[in-house]
């Protein structure tokens, strides 16, 4: 089941098909009593609505199971935050929520409710990241139903009222998806500035983010190299464009490296090599532009540490390179 609102829900019982699964109380101007008061008449003066007279229960019933998704779609989503709004809770220990992650692991629960009888209780919770994938709530300690009356022999009927959670955000990075709506959005990078231009599908919205240097292309990875998938990520991290364009790629481009080289054994005109002192690396933007320069001095040494295009040169005591440029 699609939900336009990014949550679905799903009762033990009933699964998730809403007008079997659920209850939800009546209008005033529809003639039925309201606040469930046609499932039994001592329902109208036990609950209290804070949004006018519409509730919410699950039939035969007393958990909620409550999903997330990205709207519109059937793609699994994650929330910063959960709230709800309960009514008529007597007993604090009869209505509980247990939050659970990506994994199916429990990020927390609450069995405290602050009790309310007849009036209103309220719960929420909010995370530095996205981490809940699921809440489960337990309304109370007994469905709604006929004869189920409200504080007689140990019951405790217990109602939804609202609830509120965070944007819903795809769980797993989609290609070119950088507002994470799992749909790929419009980007242009701009060479000349280093700068990432993009379309948020999800909000209709235009987003500017420099990453990279100035004059500096993308460099190109092949589509199907899918090795560096798990570099991607989205919501505002600008690393790629369509298929082409990868973490590795920048890791490439402009990312640190630790170069290496074999000790050489001769000198240019042939001779054997006796009095290696040091090694010089050079490195820069380009190929064709080394224009910075780093000392190795111990000549034992076969790695170093540059940033961008090097190149790597032996010099003697005397200071004279002998292989390199």
């Amino acid at each position: 089941m699609n939900s336009p609102r990014g949550a679905t829900f799903s009762t033990p019982n009933k699964g998730s098909n809403l007008d079997d699964s659920f209850f939800v109380s009546a209008k005033q101007s529809s003639g039925v009593p309201v606040r469930f008061g046609e499932l039994d008449p001592s329902y109208t003066a036990t609950f209290q609505a804070f949004s006018p007279e519409r509730l919410f229960t699950p039939r035969d019933s007393n958990v909620i199971t409550i999903q997330f998704f990205v709207p519109g779609t059937k793609i699994p989503a994650l929330v910063k935050g959960f709230g709800v709004v309960l009514t008529d809770v007597d007993v604090a220990a009869s209505a509980s929520i247990t939050l659970y992650g990506l994994d199916g692991d429990v990020l927390g629960s609450t069995h405290g409710f602050q009790t309310a009888p007849g009036g209103l209780s309220f719960w929420g919770v909010v995370f530095p990241d996205e981490p809940i994938a699921s809440v489960v709530l337990v309304l109370g300690n007994t469905p709604l139903a006929s004869g189920a009356v409200d504080g007689t022999a140990g019951v405790d009927v217990v109602a939804m009222d609202d609830f509120i959670y965070g944007e819903p955000h795809a769980r797993e990075a989609h290609t070119a998806d950088f507002d994470g709506d799992s749909l790929a959005d419009l980007s242009v990078f701009r060479p000349s500035s280093g700068q990432w231009f993009v379309l948020n599908s999800g909000s209709n919205t235009f987003g500017i983010s420099t990453f990279g240097l100035p004059g500096a292309p993308a460099a190109k990875l092949a589509s199907d190299d899918t090795s560096t998938r798990k570099h991607e990520t989205s919501r505002g991290v600008f690393i790629g464009l369509g298929n082409a364009f990868r973490a590795r790629s920048l890791a490439c481009a402009w990312s640190t490296a630790r170069p290496t080289w074999t000790a050489p054994t001769t000198n240019n005109d042939g001779s054997a090599l006796t009095n290696l002192a040091s090694y010089r690396i050079k490195y820069g933007r380009s190929s064709t532009s080394l224009d910075q320069i780093a000392s190795v001095t111990n000549p034992s040494f076969s790695s170093g540490s540059g940033t961008r295009s090097r190149s790597t040169s032996a010099s003697d005591r005397s200071g004279s390179g002998n292989c390199g440029p």
